[in-house]
């Protein structure tokens, strides 16, 4: 009686064993499915990455952007579930949502609140005054890149994001959206890839 009972136990056991290793089987290809659907891009030359949806269309206007003084990077990533696609130029938005990555260069500030507070910004002292007030409300500190920094967070539903420097660059991380139903389906997706933004340091 006693090997019968230990034989059903041993048997019982061997079950909720086989249940635990399918089910973990079945998470880790699920999870596997889900990285795929995302890619990541790298710029070795600026030394960062970022991973983002892979239906999302990255346009690089790095060219055209460094005509100006400082710029050495202008990407868009954009939504492409909200596309149409137009001869010579690609997919353009209808709605309109994007997560877009400028780095300026140059920059001799510590820090984007000393940017912010030596910055000049009217040639009206009230007015400059409270473009500064306004912009000090968004500095805050968050991990970005792998590591604790002085950010200014983007404000309202039309444009998210952060604005930091790092190694006398300025990094301007921001993402948008054409109306609030269309920002608030992509923030998650938002978020995350900010999550993943990294810098090679």
């Amino acid at each position: 009686m006693l090997k019968i009972k230990y034989y059903i136990s041993k048997f019982i056991f061997i079950i909720i064993l086989v249940i635990g290793i399918i089910t973990i089987l079945s998470l880790a290809s699920c999870i596997k499915k889900n990285d795929t659907n995302w890619k990541t891009y790298q710029n070795l030359e600026l030394r960062y990455e970022i991973q983002h949806p892979s239906s999302w269309y990255l346009k690089d206007y790095t060219s055209s952007c460094r005509s100006k003084k400082k710029c050495l990077e202008n990407l868009y990533i954009e939504n492409m579930e909200e596309k149409v696609i137009v001869a010579g130029g690609g997919p353009i938005t209808e709605n309109g949502s994007f997560f877009n990555i400028v780095i300026l260069d140059d920059y001799h500030f510590s820090s984007i609140e000393e940017m912010i507070k030596n910055g000049h910004f009217s040639s009206n002292p009230k007015i400059a005054n409270r473009i500064k007030q306004e912009r000090l409300k968004g500095v805050r500190m968050m991990e970005i890149g792998g590591a604790e920094r002085i950010v200014r967070k983007g404000v309202g539903w039309a444009d998210g994001g952060v604005e930091f420097i790092h190694r006398g660059r300025l990094y301007k991380i921001h993402y948008m959206s054409g109306s609030k139903e269309q920002f608030n389906k992509d923030l998650d997706t938002y978020r995350k890839m900010l999550k993943s933004f990294k810098l090679f340091d």
